[in-house]
């Protein structure tokens, strides 16, 4: 079974669970337009994916939430949607997957449904450590509500080579671990080496800071736009903040690092 098929296989189950047919009648005339135009022209353009949905938009059935997100991905290829039929593959499959009007109601539709599926996510941190007989530290524990979304990865980080963990900018779409930083409301970062160390690089548009993870140890924040700021001098410049655009790290020797993301 290829790729294709799998797809194919996951969204049959997927819209067995739940699945969704309230998007525009413009849509779906826009996948007929361009199946039509294949038929009558023939075209190479697409996968046997991208019009398998085309057909499923042009008879206005049921797509899944997974689906859905594909769909709302595919504005990453906005900038060809004019290029005529007969010329090159993007005008006809923004149309296959329904045009602006099918982008636009995929990426409000996600939201929508997601919004619906909220999660508290609770952190707690705890200091302790017994001096002189007495036990010292506290535990704080904070609720994040309203999410909806979680990137959760480990990755094995190459010795003495810099790894992107994550990309942060005003969409999710851009890349492959692209993060919508006006989203995020939670990061950590934990070294899972048992022995050695790491460096740690936040990096926003035009500025960096960087520390150093000993093993076992992690790097919080609270969010991702207007979180963070490094200076050349001592004078701190409070409020001036700035967002995230990346995530980096350089180990010492090959080295298991996670990440995780709570977005709303």
């Amino acid at each position: 079974m290829n790729y294709e098929d799998i797809l194919e296989k996951l969204e049959e189950i997927s819209i067995k669970l739940e699945s969704y047919n309230d998007y525009p009648e413009s849509a779906s005339n826009n996948a007929k337009r361009a199946i039509e135009w294949k038929e009558e022209n023939g075209s190479s353009c697409g996968t046997r994916v991208g019009w398998t949905r085309a057909g499923q938009l042009a008879r206005k059935e049921n797509i899944s939430r997974d689906t859905i997100a594909r769909m709302a991905s595919f504005k990453r290829h906005q900038q060809n949607k004019d290029v005529p039929y007969s010329e090159r593959c993007g005008g006809i499959m923004w149309d296959a997957w329904g045009g602006t009007s099918r982008i636009n109601w995929a990426i409000n539709k996600l939201k929508q449904i997601d919004k619906n599926n909220m999660a508290d996510l609770t952190t707690t941190v705890t200091e302790s450590v017994t001096l002189n007989g007495a036990v010292r530290g506290t535990t704080n524990t904070v609720t994040t509500t309203g999410i909806n979304n979680v990137y959760e990865r480990i990755v094995n980080c190459a010795n003495g080579q810099v790894t992107h963990l994550a990309s942060f900018d005003t969409n999710s779409y851009g890349s492959a671990v692209q993060i919508d930083k006006e989203d995020v409301r939670y990061i950590r970062v934990t070294n899972l080496d048992t022995t050695n160390s790491l460096e740690l690089a936040i990096v926003g548009a035009t500025t960096l800071y960087q520390v150093i993870l000993l093993a076992g140890q992690s790097h919080i924040l609270c969010g991702a736009n207007s979180v963070m700021l490094a200076e050349a001098d001592t004078s701190p410049s409070f409020g001036t903040m700035a967002a995230l655009t990346s995530i980096q790290v350089k180990p010492v020797v090959n080295t298991d690092v996670e990440i995780f993301v709570a977005s709303v």
